[in-house]
């Protein structure tokens, strides 16, 4: 069952709108086949159920109209007779306000369940990715990588510093500084890369550039802009940061981000505010130490 919500959720809607109309013709045709002794009510509940859930609650509501005006018609076509013949449409009524709770429900379980999974993938404060999806997401690209051979970035900041922070500004303004470095991190990277937060002051990025030139100049543009917001709000924090270029097949996951951050911490004990690059996931190979061009002014 998980397995087909998932193939639903995955389906455009186009697609589920036809599958779900062609299903409600089938259904209308058999339910008219066999006349309106046998009930064929709760089929119907299978187109309902599918745009319900894989496109919104209001599709559902239209798809159940048309399935209760449908039952109407084929059980009226049937020789389907009442008494009164008000209670056939009464019937109708009660099939249609059936089918509409079903709907709702099911839209409304869809919400909390992308609610969840939400949760279970961002950070709350920065609304950026947690280190659990972050790692799922280097996972995917490595097994790009091995299909495709596109080279990718990995990219570990550190905030020098931040614990000043919290001890003589609170952790309300630590919590101010946190979402405007994510805030910087989103807006200075390209909608194709990843961000997210993996510890109370570190961050990452998968960056899908390929050019080492063009991800050294857009690390040292967030820096300069990470450093000129501090300064501007006169807090003491600077940023450390190690950059794995991977133009290889690395021999695990678990190698490749420990390597992107040593060269984070490789940075940081070359006296901070400084950034480190490294091809390959072996830091001990090749490393280059950046320093901020211009020192900090608190």
């Amino acid at each position: 069952m998980r397995t087909l919500l998932l193939l639903i959720e995955q389906s455009s809607k186009p697609l589920l709108w036809g599958i779900a109309t062609f299903a409600l013709l089938i259904i209308g045709v058999m339910d008219y086949w066999t006349g309106f002794e046998l009930s064929f009510s709760i089929f119907y509940l299978l187109p309902v159920t599918l745009v319900a859930w894989g496109i919104s609650r209001r599709s559902g509501f239209i798809m159940s109209l048309v399935s209760a005006a449908l039952w109407l018609a084929t059980n009226r076509l049937a020789g389907l007779q009442f008494s009164q013949s008000y209670l056939l449409y009464w019937n109708a009524l009660t099939r249609l306000g059936f089918f509409m709770v079903v709907a709702s429900l099911l839209a409304e379980q869809r919400l909390i369940l992308e609610s969840e999974r939400q949760l279970a993938r961002t950070d709350p404060l920065t609304k950026l990715l947690n280190h659990r999806a972050f790692y799922h997401a280097v996972n995917m690209e490595v097994q790009r990588f091995k299909r495709y051979h596109c080279p990718f970035a990995l990219l570990y900041l550190d905030l020098d510093n931040f614990k000043t922070i919290n001890n003589q500004w609170g952790h309300h303004t630590g919590d101010v500084l946190l979402s405007i470095v994510s805030d910087i991190l989103s807006d200075c990277l390209r909608e194709t890369d990843l961000v997210a937060r993996i510890g109370v002051d570190e961050f990452a990025a998968l960056l899908h550039i390929p050019e080492e030139t063009e991800v050294k100049h857009i690390v040292a543009r967030l820096q300069k802009i990470l450093l000129e917001e501090m300064e501007k709000h006169q807090w003491p924090v600077t940023c450390s940061m190690g950059v794995l270029i991977v133009e290889y097949t690395p021999n695990s996951i678990d190698e490749l981000i420990q390597a992107a951050d040593k060269l984070m911490y490789t940075a940081k004990s070359a006296g901070k505010n400084a950034v480190a690059y490294a091809n390959g996931n072996d830091t001990t190979q090749t490393v280059l130490i950046q320093k901020s061009p211009a020192s900090p002014k608190f």
